[in-house]
């Protein structure tokens, strides 16, 4: 996620060279690095992945009573990282990176929801809600998918397809290690 903030900032930094303009010319408008008509489409995103956040948060402290609230909010802050980076990246300069890793870490997210999905299903058969509670975080991340493509299409920001595949592994890496350094953060939280 590291190479995440660093793209983001460096396609900042580049964005920012491309549209330097001369003494004389300070005074006329910058110009924009997409469409207009992907402006809408940038803020359904931004949208979708604050929903995201905002739903997966009621889903994992409705049963908060079984663990302490603080393991809970190391693990929630670990997975929802790379989201607030990309939340943030959008707001400020929306770019080839954002885009990147908006579609590269839904996607991975979806992955890892569908192999995971039928374990803690049948673990966590006891409250009819779980299904439903574990299904609208995973239809948003869905949703997250679509509008990061539908904004490439939109802004004519498109990202190259070796630059998917590094934002791929580096996502599915970093969620990697999440997944299994979560238990080992529970030694250094209290409860």
């Amino acid at each position: 996620m590291s190479r995440l903030g660093r793209g983001l900032m460096r396609s900042a930094r580049s964005s920012n060279l491309d549209t330097a303009e001369t003494l004389e010319d300070r005074s006329a408008p910058s110009i924009t690095p997409h469409r207009p008509s992907g402006d809408r489409a940038i803020n359904l995103l931004i949208s979708a992945m604050a929903t995201q956040v905002v739903l997966s948060a009621t889903t994992w402290f409705w049963d908060a009573h079984q663990m302490s609230s603080a393991r809970l909010m190391v693990a929630f802050a670990l997975y929802h990282f790379p989201y607030a980076i990309l939340i943030y990246g959008l707001i400020r300069l929306p770019g080839r990176t954002a885009f990147t890793y908006s579609i590269a870490v839904s996607g991975i997210l979806i992955l890892q929801t569908l192999l995971g999905f039928s374990i803690i299903a049948l673990s966590l058969r006891q409250l009819a809600a779980i299904p439903t509670l574990l299904a609208l975080p995973w239809l948003l991340h869905f949703a997250v998918l679509s509008l990061g493509w539908n904004a490439i299409q939109e802004t004519g920001i498109a990202p190259g397809s070796s630059s998917m595949l590094a934002a791929t592994a580096i996502s599915f890496a970093y969620f990697l290690v999440v997944q299994i350094s979560i238990p080992f953060t529970y030694i250094f939280v209290r409860r």
